[in-house]
């Protein structure tokens, strides 16, 4: 408890001491002010949970080269984040704009048939182990503790099963 509180006063001291020339570094890589506000507070936390070693002999040549390190992985997760928005943007519109009760209804209807099929012309293990791994998204591990059996042969069901269903449907 001790360590992290002179920890925290450290950084508190930095910041005061160095806390402007953080900021021109800052601006120098991020040209949005909201931005280098969000990676000041950043580097902040990032200082408090990580000290400064005690072997460094120019504390302003560390600081660059944090700031310089950590705008890298900012950057970068803040494009991961937008791409995934993006995507995510995408599927719902695409779902927004292919969505109706009729086609929901069909699907489900197909689905059922589908499964009705399965369930008719596998043998019972491996349609449930089908069943159970398609239409209730259920993992390995999850159908063997569904059918109290070991995970190998649960994944050995499934694979087994679906191989029979291609074979029917070729």
């Amino acid at each position: 408890m001790k360590n992290e509180s002179s920890n925290n006063r450290v950084v508190r001291e930095l910041f005061e001491n160095h806390g402007a020339f953080l900021r021109i570094i800052i601006s120098l890589h991020i040209s949005n002010e909201f931005d280098a506000d969000d990676f000041f507070q950043e580097l902040f936390l990032f200082l408090t949970l990580k000290p400064i070693p005690k072997n460094i002999r120019s504390i302003r040549g560390f600081l660059n080269k944090v700031v310089s390190d950590r705008v890298k992985d900012f950057y970068r997760r803040k494009g991961r984040y937008s791409r995934r928005i993006s995507k995510y943007a995408e599927i719902c519109r695409d779902y927004s704009t292919s969505y109706s009760p009729d086609s929901s209804v069909i699907s489900n209807e197909e689905s059922n048939k589908v499964f009705d099929f399965i369930s008719r012309n596998l043998p019972p293990k491996e349609a449930q182990a089908v069943m159970l791994r398609h239409k209730y998204n259920f993992n390995n591990d999850e159908i063997a503790e569904r059918m109290q059996i070991n995970s190998r042969s649960a994944s050995r069901y499934v694979s087994v099963g679906m191989s029979k269903i291609r074979a029917m449907w070729a």
